[in-house]
């Protein structure tokens, strides 16, 4: 037989090693699956103490941790009303009615016949004239309509 290369010997010491690994590992697969010995009374109990000892220890911890879990969980849904505008839809500042109207304010109005005015941001305003974009449709007791366009805006007293 011609003599082993250099690789063949490295070969051959590899497998060397996994056939020696496992013929050390196989007792221990084999010990560790033998039935166990027979217990004498005192060490069965023993050990069916130590069984319900741990089964009682896993149980007040699943429940623990199911409580820990549980109260921080709301009694009542959140609602979604202070979540603000959606932000996928790009807000029109001049279609936004709190953003009109909260630029005005309506200190007074004044009644008398056919003659009818308002006083609206310290300016004095009556039935068809315009303040911010908005035109003065109707002048009433205690309100004031404002149109855009197709819109209309009611502006009622100050609170």
């Amino acid at each position: 037989m011609p003599p082993l290369k250099k690789n063949e010997k490295v070969m051959l010491v590899m497998i060397g090693i996994v056939v020696i690994v496992f013929a050390v590992m196989d007792p221990y697969y084999i010990w560790k699956t033998k039935p166990e010995p027979e217990l004498t009374e005192k060490q069965k109990e023993r050990k069916e103490q130590k069984e319900k000892l741990a089964a009682a220890k896993e149980t007040a911890t699943q429940k623990r941790t199911v409580t820990e879990q549980t109260k921080f969980i709301p009694k009542d849904p959140i609602p979604l009303k202070g979540w603000g505008r959606d932000p996928f839809v790009q807000a029109r500042p001049d279609l936004d009615e709190e953003n009109i109207l909260g630029k005005l304010r309506l200190s007074a109005i004044s009644v008398q016949g056919d003659s009818r005015m308002a006083l609206i941001n310290s300016k004095l305003i009556r039935v068809g004239d315009v303040i911010n974009g908005l035109k003065v449709n109707s002048i009433e007791t205690e309100r004031v309509i404002l149109t855009s366009g197709n819109r209309t805006y009611q502006l009622t007293w100050e609170k």
